[in-house]
């Protein structure tokens, strides 16, 4: 027995409209899981880290960068220390649970080949 063919063929027109309105629906649509809870899609992680999925609770959490992408753009922190680059600073900054800013971004080095200590600010605990 032959099959009947649909009556309507669908124009190119047609059929992107058909397909943008299940593109919607399926983006609103209910979900078989609670892919928002489990992922990092809402999560907020400052400098110096990123986040990922909780190995225990599967939850997002904030966790400090392993690495940074080599790059020699040397920076002081306001800790007094010199950094390879801003990413350094910051990933320091989020293993050691400390506040640490950019104090200066070319002059952390003397002439040279010698890395000098960055120079305290004026007024800061540490100059003090």
């Amino acid at each position: 027995m032959r099959e009947k063919l649909p009556q309507k063929v669908n124009t190119a027109s047609e059929r992107i409209t058909e397909l943008r309105s299940f593109e919607v629906t399926r983006r609103e649509g209910p979900s078989d899981h609670d892919w928002l809870r489990s992922s990092c899609g809402k999560k907020l992680c400052g400098r110096g880290s990123r986040c990922t999925l909780s190995r225990e609770t599967g939850e997002p959490e904030c966790r400090c960068l392993e690495a940074c992408k080599p790059s020699y753009v040397p920076v002081c922190g306001s800790d007094g220390r010199f950094y390879e680059n801003h990413c350094e600073l910051y990933r320091a900054a989020c293993l050691l649970k400390k506040k640490i800013v950019i104090a200066h971004s070319k002059d952390c080095f003397l002439k040279g080949s010698v890395v000098a200590t960055c120079p305290r600010r004026a007024g800061s605990r540490e100059a003090q």
